[in-house]
């Protein structure tokens, strides 16, 4: 016997379920994550862009150095 299965739109409509959803949602919000609280999104795609940058660099330099036979 499945005793789990997905949410409906009525289903939130209930008062207990919307509720017990706004606590178990309220636990997870305070669980202690490690690291920085900061966003780091924008700084790995950065970080990902300056070594792109780089390399490409290192690249036309070996590339202008010695060319293709």
């Amino acid at each position: 016997m499945n005793l789990i299965s997905p949410l409906l739109w009525a289903d939130m409509r209930e008062q207990k379920i919307a509720a017990q959803i706004a606590r178990e949602l309220g636990k997870f919000h305070k669980v202690d994550i490690p690291g920085s609280k900061e966003p780091q999104l924008w700084v790995d795609i950065l970080k990902f862009y300056e070594k792109g940058y780089k390399f490409i660099f290192v690249l036309i330099i070996v590339l202008v150095s010695f060319p293709p036979i």
